[in-house]
């Protein structure tokens, strides 16, 4: 059995917390040609944890570490009084020695969802081209947010990619973020 914090942290639930501090300053990136970057986006390569990912321009990088996350793409503050910035957070779990495939690891992880966030709804998940695709909404504390998870694997390690949102709240970030999460890659 796995132990809670070899889960990456829940999976990110802590992501609704994530969302309250944007203040990280991104790396430098530099260009990867395999990647369609689309226009008024930013290509961001990743050389030392093997991946690239694009995103708008004006959507904030972490790559800092904080709240054990490989990095942090904030959505731009909606207004002033915004205290939660909608974001796409990466987890990356060495699952060395574990014996763990991405089924195991799916069914450990939706129990530790049904564990740890209360008043879970719409909860669905799809696995796809060897990858798991999960949506769902569920408080963490007092904040009721919504989740859309993609889950893969690569050799030993496993990789949560979250966009987290507070439920309720209209954001024009939720597509753009889907679509961020599309077009991760690992290489």
């Amino acid at each position: 059995m796995i132990k809670l914090p070899s889960i990456v942290t829940l999976l990110s639930l802590c992501a609704v917390l994530i969302g309250c501090a944007g203040d990280g300053e991104a790396p430098a990136s530099k260009a990867v040609s395999t990647i369609e970057v689309p226009e008024g986006w930013v290509l961001y390569d990743v050389s030392s944890l093997s991946y690239s990912l694009v995103a708008p321009v004006g959507w904030e990088l972490d790559t800092t570490g904080k709240m054990n996350t490989a990095m942090i793409l904030f959505t731009p503050a909606d207004s002033t009084n915004d205290y939660f910035k909608e974001n796409v957070n990466l987890m990356v779990d060495d699952v060395t020695g574990k014996n763990l495939n991405i089924d195991a690891y799916m069914d450990q992880s939706v129990g530790l969802i049904q564990k740890f966030i209360t008043d879970l709804e719409d909860f669905e998940a799809r696995k796809e081209n060897g990858e798991y695709w999960l949506t769902y909404k569920g408080r963490q504390g007092t904040l009721k947010a919504s989740y859309y998870q993609r889950l893969m694997m690569k050799g030993q390690m496993a990789y949560i990619l979250t966009y987290t949102s507070i439920d309720g709240k209209p954001s024009q970030s939720h597509s753009i973020a889907q679509e961020i999460i599309q077009r991760f890659t690992l290489r």
